[in-house]
């Protein structure tokens, strides 16, 4: 019984994995069950098994990465360090999600080229909303860090935390359109870790990046 578990598991994670790619291969549009069926080496009643339609089985997708996400954001925040230190586990987290989970990069080059707004207004939106969220994050802990005097007191919370979503963004878009430039990891660990030090204040006791 736990092997048929196990193996119902792996399937499903097959499915949406390879939905992923086919998505960002050729869009939501012209995307097929039979074509996600031939990526996952499964016919389209197994895929039906698992996901009653293309529609459930994009959503879910989405799903699945807000959810890696999300629980990566909550231990960067839950680590016992102060707030700094928390912001840069927080971005050491986006760029090893990014990099080392594949589906997460076709989940972004899907929603970013070749998702219809039309048709998933509401997506976006939400995309919109995690953004926003996120941006008030950085903010909040980089408020946080000034009071501590982990980075400089004229330092504009605000501001940098929208410098860092800029950076953010930026090394997202250039994996895909500047590849020769923006596959590289450590380059890109480097201009975080260049930028985070450009904002550190003098050291206080206890305060060890």
């Amino acid at each position: 019984m736990r092997k048929t578990i196990d193996e119902a598991a792996k399937t499903k994670i097959s499915i949406l994995d390879s939905g992923a790619k086919v998505f960002a291969k050729v869009g939501y549009d012209r995307a097929t069950l039979e074509a996600i069926g031939r990526e996952a080496h499964l016919t389209r009643g197994a895929i039906y098994w698992h996901f009653k339609n293309k529609r459930d089985l994009f959503e879910r997708i989405l799903d699945r990465e807000n959810d890696r996400l999300k629980k990566m954001i909550e231990s960067a925040l839950a680590a016992v360090a102060p707030p700094f230190m928390k912001l840069r586990r927080l971005l050491e987290g986006v760029i090893d999600n990014f990099f080392d989970n594949k589906t997460f990069r076709n989940v972004i080059e899907l929603t970013w080229y070749k998702l219809g707004v039309d048709e998933f207004g509401q997506i976006i939106t939400s995309k919109t909303a995690f953004v926003q969220d996120f941006l008030a994050l950085m903010e909040r802990l980089l408020g946080e860090s000034r009071e501590s005097g982990e980075i400089g007191p004229e330092i504009d919370a605000g501001q940098a935390a929208y410098h860092l979503s800029c950076l953010i963004n930026g090394f997202y878009r250039l994996y895909h359109v500047a590849p020769n430039w923006g596959r590289d990891k450590a380059r890109t660990k480097l201009m975080f870790q260049s930028y985070l030090d450009s904002l550190a204040g003098p050291k206080i006791p206890g305060g060890k990046d």
